[in-house]
């Protein structure tokens, strides 16, 4: 199931869709990728290991504070993590 969220460019309201297993899998993969436990992400990012499957399993979107906490230590971009686009952003230069 998709998430919507309203767009506004000035002249009329767009609408930009998120796909919440997507994001879940892209999350799932960074931390795989930096072969860490769900348990010890959870714990940096302040959150419980069942609340970081859920979004891991698309149960759930995820806050943009948390999206920043998993692109942080994961070293994601939000772009990648919300879009699939580049691994990594300018920020990690």
């Amino acid at each position: 199931m998709n998430t919507t969220a309203p767009k506004t460019d000035g002249r009329f309201t767009r609408v930009m869709e998120f796909d919440r297993k997507a994001i879940g899998r892209r999350i799932r993969a960074a931390r795989r990728s930096r072969e860490w436990t769900c348990g010890r992400l959870a714990r940096a990012i302040g959150m419980s290991p069942g609340g970081l499957g859920a979004l891991e399993s698309g149960a759930c979107m995820p806050s943009v504070r948390v999206l920043v906490a998993i692109g942080f230590w994961t070293r994601r971009s939000l772009e990648h993590l919300l879009f699939g686009l580049p691994k990594r952003g300018s920020f990690w230069k």
